[in-house]
This record gives structure tokens, sequence and C-alpha cells, in this order.
């Protein structure tokens, strides 16, 4: 064999060890990899709305609409129309199907939308549903302890959701609302699978294989408390355009080894606190916060039977110059500037400016309204002497000789890292401005919400992110039996007055009055209210970019991966 020949036959062997050496790196699967700082304990869309869970939901089910960056994109209902804002139509696809391949329905679609208000487990997702017409006579059935036949006759007569054939789908909110769209793409709004849950009741969502599909993935592999693998869906209606071969969802509760995994490749997103933003400019995406961190501050304590209990707690914190003396004693500056050092903004008032203008107001307008803000309301350093003022107010009022005959107070938070931080800067500080007895008690995420819902608790720190882009969002959840926290009892007159407002932000077409009504409400709920407001809170989060449409959701902080792609 000549030269020139050999040269020729090695030259075509390397081309073809080339061609298949892409080929296998074209054949690598696209796996997406996410750090939570916490574990997933239900993927039942209608039992939580925590972010953290949200990340799976996102791509196991499908809600009527989908929201992709600044875009609403069709989800199950293939498109929709309204002429008035009040009365949706959606229009059902004709090719949505559960993962099994059996069908699904606008009919489907009804009936999990009104089971929801029977599951009492399902309550912390109600709140989603309020703009819905009928909204307020089930939840004054509940209030009112209706059998669960009473209370699915008054849905069936009141709600405003109607199968109006196999696919078209009317829901009729209770007002015009042009800024509710944002809701239809919440994950709380995907259908749950009717046989799977008349099968395993309240266990629906526990595990992979008692749960029903409709997204882009289905749950392939769930370790409880170490990861979560979701791969694709193929009787998913756009699985064709699905371009991600698995995401995994690994639990690292600790922030160091979530940001040296990212930092090995090892996940392609992990949330951080803000002093990574700098050393990892490159990689970090600073969200702004959306999310309202609060205090709730139990003054009606009740048992699970609805009963009160500890009448001398629920007196003391039903107090409002001993509820001021707390707030005074904060430094806020201090507990979210050198502590907790996410991204978070102090604002001396209630609803987020960048919220608030969703109102057909310009923000500076509604700004002006506001005027200097709550500045006495809502202090962001710590004012010693007027906490202590406060508290002789109270001590004088209560009839107690000094501080040592209080009770001790009980602060519940979630067990992860930042909420059990901001419960003991709570109890030194009280402690040591006031000279309180303070205890503080971290439970589990899904324990934390099971105490709000049955009102077990004194006081109890917690975080609330909206589902759409407009002020009510912040304000409408006060007055919800659910959050209101004794607030109807322990102060009827300043809680009526309150509930009014809401009602007339959710029904007038008037946006100056309407404007003026939200800021009313929230120096109400600032002055007078169930709640400490603390701060909003952001997020630092490390992003790969590995991909093409993966990111974060500006609407309580979700992931968004079913777009995603690899780069070229």
């Amino acid at each position: 064999m000549n030269l020139k020949r050999l040269v020729v036959l090695l030259m075509a062997a390397l081309t073809l060890i080339g061609s298949a050496s892409a080929a296998s790196a074209s054949l690598e699967p696209a796996v997406i990899r996410i750090a939570l700082e916490q574990d997933i304990e239900t993927i039942d869309p209608q039992q939580n709305t925590a972010a953290y869970t949200c990340a799976v939901t996102e791509g196991v089910t499908e809600p009527l609409l989908r929201e992709h960056g600044t875009e609403i994109l069709p989800g199950l209902a293939e498109s929709y129309e309204t002429s008035d804002y009040q009365t949706w139509i959606f229009n059902i696809r004709k090719d949505a199907q559960w993962s099994d391949g059996t069908p699904i329905t606008a009919r489907d679609i009804e009936w999990s939308y009104k089971e929801i208000f029977t599951r009492p487990e399902a309550a912390k997702v109600y709140i989603l549903f309020s703009d819905v017409s009928g909204y307020k006579a089930i939840t004054d059935a509940q209030s009112a302890n209706a059998t669960e036949d009473e209370l699915r006759a008054v849905v069936e007569e009141n709600f405003g959701v109607t199968a109006l054939d196999d696919y078209t789908l009317e829901v009729k909110l209770a007002s015009p609302r042009p800024y509710v769209i944002n809701t239809f793409a919440s994950t709380a709004w995907a259908p749950i699978k009717k046989d799977l849950y008349e099968q395993y009741g309240n266990a629906y969502g526990s595990a992979a294989d008692k749960t029903g599909y409709n997204g882009a993935y289905v749950v392939s592999e769930w370790r409880y408390n170490e990861s979560v693998a979701l791969e694709p869906n193929p009787n998913y209606w756009n699985a064709a355009n699905i371009k991600i071969d698995r995401v995994e969802l690994l639990i690292v509760k600790d922030q160091e080894p979530r940001v040296n995994m990212f930092r090995e490749g090892k996940v392609d997103s992990a949330r951080a606190s803000s002093e990574y933003l700098e050393m990892m400019a490159d990689d970090a995406f600073v969200l702004e916060g959306t999310n309202w961190n609060y205090v709730l501050v139990n003054s009606y304590r009740r048992n699970a039977e609805g009963a009160l209990v500890n009448e001398a707690m629920s007196t003391l914190l039903a107090n409002r110059d001993f509820v001021n003396a707390i707030n005074a004693a904060i430094n806020r500056t201090t507990l979210f500037g050198s502590i907790i050092t996410d991204p978070s903004y102090l604002p001396t008032n209630y609803v987020i400016p960048s919220i608030i203008n969703s109102n057909n107001v310009a923000r500076d307008t509604v700004g002006k309204l506001r005027g200097d803000t709550y500045a006495d309301l809502v202090p962001i350093t710590r004012d010693e002497a007027k906490a202590k003022e406060y508290l002789a107010k109270a001590l004088e009022t209560l009839g107690y000789a000094s501080v040592d005959q209080l009770p001790k107070i009980t602060i519940v938070c979630a067990s992860t890292t930042d909420p059990q931080t901001v419960g003991e800067y709570m109890k030194n500080a009280l402690e040591q401005t006031l000279g309180l007895k303070i205890d503080v008690e971290p439970v589990e995420f899904n324990v934390r919400d099971s105490r709000i819902i049955s009102g077990d608790y004194d006081l109890l720190y917690m975080g609330w992110g909206v589902s759409n882009n407009d002020a009510d969002g912040y304000l409408s959840v006060w007055s919800d039996d659910l959050f209101c926290t004794g607030w109807p009892q322990s102060d009827p007159e300043t809680y009526g007055k309150y509930a009014d407002l809401i009602t007339f932000i959710g029904t007038t077409a008037d946006m100056d009055a309407r404007a003026n009504a939200i800021l009313e409400a929230e120096q109400i709920l600032l002055s007078q209210g169930p709640i400490i407001t603390l701060a909003t809170h952001g997020d630092a989060i490390l992003l790969s970019k590995r991909f093409d449409g993966f990111g974060i959701k500006g609407t309580n902080s979700l992931y968004d991966y079913n777009y995603a792609s690899p780069k070229n």
C-alpha cells in the first residue's frame, strides 16, 4: 500500500471516529439539576403552594394557562376569551390527557376545582380561588361548620366554575378583574385525577404512584429527603417540544453545600444569600422580592375544633399596645441586613411598591397618596424607649403588676435555616428589650402550615407571595378566615371595616377610589391588623447558562424549565 493511500485511509478513519464522538455527544441526555433547600412533602397541587414544592408541580401538572417569562401561554386551555374581564371562557384542548392516556375534559376540571373546598387539607389554596363568584358563600358555610353534604350543595349552587360542554369551561368572577390572568397559570389551578383521588383520598400526591400527571413530566423517582427525578410525559399535548430529558431536584438544606455543588457543575441552579452575588456575579440572578415576611399574631387562640383556649394568651395578643411593643423592639435593619442577607427591601408600608402601580394608577401617584408612608407603624430600627412605653400601657390595661407575670410566648417557624434564624433573633430581641419569656418552636414546613390552619400558635413567622400582580393579592388574604388569625373575633368592628374595603377594592371600576381604598386598608392592617410586617424578601439565585429558556418566574419565585433546551 502506498503512503498516499495510507494517509487517505487514516484521515477517513479519524473522520469516522470524530463523527461517532459527535453523535455520541449529541445523544447525551439533557439533564437539569436543581438544588432545593427543603424536602418535598406532597406533589398534590391542591395541598401546597410552597415554592420548593411547586418546583415539582410546575413540571408534572398543567393549569389552564402557563406563565413563561413575561408571557402567558396556552396550557390545558388552548385559548381563552373575555369581553368584560368578569366572565372568562377557556377552550380546553381536545388532546389534553393524563399520563396514562385518559382524556381530560372541562367537566373533569370543574369537578377538581369544586372538590378543593371539601378538603380541609387544601385550605392553603382556597385563597387562590377567592376571585371566583360564590367564594364567600362557600367560606361562610365552612365557617358555620357545614356538613360535607351541605358544603357540596353550597359549592354546587354558588361556585362560578361551569363546564358548558366537554371542552368549554366558564369561570365567572365576583367582579371584573383584568389583572387576574396570572392566577389561571398557578399550579393550584391544575386539576387532580379523580379516580386516583377517590382511591387514595388525602394521600393523593404523597407518592409517585398516588399522583395523576398531566404536565410535561412525570415523577420517575422520589427518594424522600434526598431527591425527586422527572422524565418527559409521552402523553403531554406538547411532548414533541420538550427538549429536556430529565429534571433532578436534589434536597440540599444547607447553603454552603448548595453553592459548592453549583461551583463544581453538579447542579444548574441553587438559591444563595446575597453575599455570593458579587463573587459569583456572572452566574447570579437577583429576583425582586414579591414575598412578604411577617409574624402572625394569634389574638384568638383556638384548638383544632375551633374552641377558644388559653384565654390569657389571646387577651394579651389582642392588646394593640402589646403588639406595638413587639413591633418597636425589632431592628429590621439588623435582621434583614446583617443577619439575613438575602436581597430584601425594608419599606415602611405593606404593599410592595412595584406591585401597587398595577391598579392603572402610576406609581408616583400612589406614592403621593401614601405620603411619607407609615414610618411610625413600621419602624426600621429598634425604638427601645417606645417599645417599653407600649409594654407599660399594655401591662396597666391588662392588670399585670410586672412583665414577669406574663405567660411565656411561643414563636412557631419552619425548621430551615433562615426561619429559625429569624425566630432566634426575635427571641433574643424580645427577651433583652422587653423582658418577655419566649420559646422558639421550629417545625417542618407542612406542620407549620397545619398549625396556621388549626390556629395552634401564639406568634408564627412566615411569608406570602402573590400569584397575580396586583396589590389586592397582598391585602385580600387578611380578610380570609384562614389567615386573619382571630381578628374577626378579637376586633370585629375594625375587621368588618377592613373586609368592606377589600370588597370595594375587588368590585369598583373607579381606579382612583380603588387606590385610596388600598391605602386605607393598608393603614388599618398595619395599625390594627393581625400581623407584624418585617420586609419583602427576594432571592439571590445561581443559574447555569447551559440552557436556553431556563429561569425563575417572578410570580411565586418558581423554577421555569418546561420551555428549556440545551444551548448549541
